[in-house]
């Protein structure tokens, strides 16, 4: 794996849509605020069963992004069933929406993660078997890393404004 700009690893103008994202660092959730992040947006439409939420949690580890990102999916999923309540058999679902995206994915990035929670891990390989390009930017080593097209290690506060061309980043 190279170290390069992303601009260099796109098959089209990706890259250009990134150079003016904020990026804002958040801790890991603990399990309180990991419940309010996926119960609280749509509490007055919407019921999780506790092995949903319990669900949710194991598979994203209390990363923020992840955890609002599986629970707008089963939002969405929930809308289109005409459902007001989302239980644990609900999840993989989502997980394979996850996982069809990565192979239609011309680039895939992940970033600030170990890539040891299964089985959304395995979307890097899913998204590289389907020929997209693989981005990996950590602090650590992954298990990932010998099949990415470029790794970038460091503290994602200054790694990721760096390849992208951000200036300043906002930290908690």
């Amino acid at each position: 794996a190279a170290a390069c700009g992303l601009g260099v690893l796109t098959k089209g103008p990706v890259a250009v849509v990134l150079v003016a994202v904020p990026v804002l660092l958040l801790p890991l959730l603990d399990r309180e605020s990991a419940v309010e992040v996926i119960t609280r947006p749509a509490e007055s439409i919407l019921s999780f069963t506790p092995e949903a939420i319990d669900a949710i949690l194991a598979l994203t580890a209390g990363h923020p992004y992840l955890t609002q990102l599986m629970s707008h999916g089963l939002f969405e999923r929930a809308q289109q069933s005409n459902s007001d309540q989302v239980g644990a058999g609900d999840v993989p679902g989502v997980i394979d929406r996850a996982m069809q995206a990565a192979a239609e994915a011309d680039l895939f990035i992940s970033v600030g993660t170990s890539l040891q929670v299964y089985p959304i891990a395995g979307a890097v390989r899913a998204a590289k078997n389907a020929g997209a390009r693989v981005v990996i930017l950590n602090a650590e080593a992954t298990p990932f890393d010998g099949i990415a097209h470029a790794v970038f290690r460091g503290p994602i506060g200054e790694v990721l404004p760096r390849i992208v061309g951000v200036a300043a980043v906002v930290s908690t």
